[in-house]
């Protein structure tokens, strides 16, 4: 039950640490597009 308990909450932190990366990267993504112009 504990190690069911530890892998789900690895699955979480992964899906959640890819989550903000994606969305820094989209953020930084637009600053760039906005400072070209």
């Amino acid at each position: 039950m504990d190690a069911i308990f530890k892998n789900r909450i690895f699955i979480l932190a992964l899906s959640s640490i890819e989550y903000q990366v994606s969305s820094i990267s989209l953020m930084w993504h637009e600053i760039q597009f906005q400072s070209n112009y």
